[in-house]
Order: C-alpha cells, then sequence, then structure tokens
C-alpha cells in the first residue's frame, strides 16, 4: 500500500451514487489521525450553503488519496458554526500519513503560509502566501452568523480547496482553507 501526503480529495454524494441525477460535490480535507480521522469543512460534506432548505448530510463521501486509491468514508459529525467537519476511514483500507498540528493562536501577520487542496478538481495543488489578517470575522458560507477569528491569507484559494490544510512554513497545519472573497475587475 502507498503512503497518503496526508491531503485528500473528498467526493460527497447527496444523492445514492448511482442515481443518474446524483448531486455531487468535491472538497479537500487532510489526515490528522492513524485512526483514520480526517477534517474538513463542513459545506464539503453537508448540504448547507446550497440553499436547499436545512443542512444535511451527504448520503456517501469518498476519499480519494493522492494515489488514486478511493475509500468510503463516514461522517462522524460536523459543525456548521464554525464549517468544520469530521470523517473517518477505515485505517486499514489505506496507510495514512497524519500531518502535524499546529497552534492558530500563535499566527502573525505576514507570517508565510501554504495552502493544499483539490481546486478544479485538480488533487494536490499547491499555493503559497502570507498571512494578511488574523481575528477577521467573515461571513459564514453555512449559516447566517459570522465564523469568527479567521486567518486571511493571500495564497490563492478556489473551488475544491475547501476543507483543505493551511500550513506553516514547518508544515503544521494552522487552520482549514474555507473560502475564497474576490471582486471582479474588468
Amino acid at each position: 500500500r502507498a503512503r497518503s501526503a496526508g491531503v485528500v480529495t473528498l467526493i460527497s454524494y447527496f444523492d445514492a451514487p448511482t442515481s443518474p441525477d446524483a448531486r455531487v460535490g468535491q472538497g479537500s480535507g487532510f489526515v490528522v489521525a492513524a485512526d483514520g480521522t480526517i477534517l474538513t469543512s463542513a459545506h464539503v460534506v453537508t448540504t448547507a450553503g446550497q440553499g436547499t432548505g436545512p443542512a444535511a448530510p451527504a448520503h456517501t463521501v469518498y476519499v480519494a488519496f493522492a494515489d488514486g486509491d478511493r475509500v468510503v468514508a463516514k461522517i462522524v459529525g460536523y459543525d456548521l458554526y464554525d464549517d468544520v467537519a469530521v470523517v473517518r476511514v477505515d485505517p486499514s483500507a489505506h496507510a495514512l500519513d497524519p500531518l502535524p498540528l499546529g497552534s492558530s493562536a500563535r499566527v502573525v501577520v505576514g507570517q508565510p503560509v501554504a495552502a493544499i487542496g483539490s481546486p478544479f478538481g485538480n488533487a494536490d495543488s499547491l499555493s503559497v502566501g502570507v498571512v494578511s489578517a488574523i481575528r477577521r470575522s467573515i461571513p459564514s458560507l453555512t449559516t447566517r452568523y459570522d465564523l469568527i477569528d479567521a486567518i486571511q491569507t493571500d495564497a490563492p484559494i478556489n473551488h475544491g480547496n475547501s476543507g483543505g490544510p493551511l500550513l506553516d512554513s514547518r508544515g503544521r497545519v494552522i487552520g482549514i482553507n474555507a473560502q475564497i472573497r474576490s471582486s471582479g475587475t474588468g
């Protein structure tokens, strides 16, 4: 079994995967424990933010590893107010390589960071930047309340990066990529 880099792609089916009209979402996540625990954003594995009524968990979630292997995951829980979810895979189904956790409380403006995920379906994409601000309050994608204490970065975050790790310069997770805010020019 090949070892995973710790960053994974999540494919969420909101209907039965065999349904011809199945609604499918894709995002990122990362392994945090050898027991198969993976963190991601709640809006990756629920209907939160899709404008379809109360949030509901995905019917089926698959975790795709860097080597192309895909295994079924179980949604352990999610917090819509913080846009965080926990899923778990059977640790015997694939070799796991947990990412080390850092401290978001120690993040400072100007600190270099890297965002890893699967933007636009392209697995293992890396973008780099710096922390632009800390303790931001931003509109939530999943509730009518604002997310507080967010880290703002200029590292490009695109559709599909949601749920992936924001890493410090030592490769430790200091946040979860959640959303992009941009204004069109032109």
